[in-house]
């Protein structure tokens, strides 16, 4: 018997945010000739690595006792504009993916970069405008918003907001 700890961040990102981030990672990066029906599974296993990592600001703005998530996000974007541009589009995805969609997607493929994964295949590639027209690559907003939470940055002094 075990206890699985999804009452903090730690725990919650440990038992679900990381191994979907992950298991979405590993498909997306492997060598693999990526036909429409992979091109929507790897797709499925990215929104749900979303997702979680989505939810992460909530838990986290919860933690901080912030008004709600977007606060978390100015906070961060005051700090890291990159980060915290990375979380405002993860949370504007998930909200399309709940709500009627209000901003376009497409998806197609890449070349491998320099930062992938050795292999022959193309990537697959989703991209997401947001609404000031700003396009932006699914599979880079998901590391940003990752390697955000998984280097614990919440739990960092956060300046106030001016």
């Amino acid at each position: 018997m075990g206890t699985i700890e999804l009452s903090d961040l730690r725990g919650y990102f440990k038992e679900l945010a990381a191994p979907a981030f992950e298991e979405f990672w590993f498909e997306y990066q492997a060598d693999i000739p990526v036909d429409i029906g992979r091109h929507m599974f790897i797709y499925r296993r990215l929104v749900t690595a979303l997702f979680f990592l989505n939810h992460m600001t909530d838990k986290a703005a919860k933690q901080r006792g912030a008004e709600n998530p977007g606060e978390v996000i100015r906070m961060v974007k005051a700090r890291d504009p990159d980060a915290g541009t990375a979380l405002d589009v993860c949370r504007s995805l998930t909200n399309d993916v709940k709500h009627p969609k209000t901003q376009p997607q497409t998806f197609g493929f890449r070349d491998r970069v320099e930062t992938d994964e050795d292999g022959g295949n193309q990537l697959p590639c989703w991209i997401y405008t947001d609404k000031s027209g700003i396009s932006h690559d699914l599979c880079d907003i998901a590391q940003r918003v990752w390697k955000y939470w998984i280097d614990y940055r919440h739990e960092r002094e956060v300046a106030a907001l001016p």
